[in-house]
């Protein structure tokens, strides 16, 4: 058995992924008319149906492809993105100051 670690041999082969599940974390979405865009990792843009979010945002989902560009959406959450981003950068710059105060004490 192969294996598709993060998906990728889904992505990958495009011609084999009707039926098969996928998720995805924090990527991309935008609403459009017709359902929404979701934006991978590998930079493809795909189609989404199901109950969907009405603004844009970063979102990580779960799914099946009903065709080569299209999933249908079992689950979804709306990940709210300057949080966890603000949060980080806190985090990393405390941590640069804890270094540079270690250093310095020397």
């Amino acid at each position: 058995m192969k294996s598709d670690s993060h998906y990728v041999n889904t992505l990958r082969e495009k011609e084999k992924r009707v039926g098969k599940e996928i998720c995805f974390d924090r990527a991309f979405y935008v609403p459009d008319p017709s359902g929404g865009k979701l934006s991978t990792f590998t930079g493809e843009e795909l189609n989404l149906t199901g109950k969907l979010p009405s603004k844009y945002g970063v979102v990580s989902i779960r799914g099946i492809f009903i065709d080569q560009k299209t999933i249908q959406v079992l689950d979804l959450h709306e990940n709210c993105g300057w949080f966890r981003d603000m949060a980080s950068y806190i985090a990393l710059f405390l941590l640069s100051v804890l270094c540079v105060k270690s250093i310095s004490r020397r």
